[in-house]
């Protein structure tokens, strides 16, 4: 199994503290989700969840609860995003799944996270913003998860997360954000690689792999 991620939990930064959630429940998609999974006897009967639906639409509107999307960052919010909250529900969870690959005995890599932002330059999430990666046909806006030194700082503490596990744990584990070359020929956007950068991506991966004998 491989672990590889460091950038969506960004978005749920992108709110005033007094908001933030650490099981992300905040986050619309999250609090359904939660909910849906909180009753378990679902399967039998509908009734109990439809009204607990029900009322917490209630008590939302009557309380006037704030939600953040999942996919997309409230204008209005994105100031909040250079607080990264995220940083222990970052390391709870993934510390969780550490700890259930040990219990089952199976082998974990985790991956330290790469992404490329251009030195000097304040990204916007514009189209100019190209300009600066490899020209892919498909790019995704740095704000989408939202400010860009905010999404920068926000990697970096869940890439130092890792590592405090890496360091607890003694999981596999491959530097990656250091391994991959920080240059625009290698990425679509901040964190996506087009094909010449999947392919050293690929390569020391599969090296990293070979090397440490995960594969017996």
């Amino acid at each position: 199994m491989i672990y590889y991620e460091a950038i969506n939990e960004n978005r749920a930064n992108n709110i005033p503290a007094e908001f933030f959630r650490s099981d992300y429940s905040h986050m619309k998609w999250y609090n359904d989700l939660n909910l849906l999974l909180s009753h378990t006897e679902i399967n039998i009967t509908v009734l109990p969840y439809v009204v607990h639906l029900i009322s917490q639409r209630i008590g939302d509107k009557w309380s006037g609860k704030v939600y953040i999307d999942h996919e997309n960052v409230d204008m209005v919010y994105k100031k909040y995003g250079g607080n990264i909250k995220t940083a222990s529900s970052f390391r709870n969870n993934l510390a969780g799944i550490i700890e259930l690959a040990q219990h089952r005995d199976e082998k974990l890599l985790l991956l330290s996270y790469a992404s490329y932002f251009p030195e000097g330059v304040a990204l916007t999430g514009e189209e100019a913003d190209m300009q600066h990666f490899a020209g892919c046909n498909y790019a995704s806006p740095v704000s989408i998860w939202g400010e860009a030194e905010y999404v920068a700082k926000g990697i970096q503490v869940h890439n130092n997360e890792l590592r405090k596990l890496v360091t607890q744990y003694h999981p596999f584990y491959l530097d990656l954000e250091k391994k991959m070359p920080r240059e625009p020929s290698f990425f679509c956007d901040v964190c996506h690689l087009n094909e010449p950068g999947a392919q050293y991506f690929s390569r020391q991966l599969a090296e990293h792999i070979i090397d440490q004998g995960l594969l017996k």
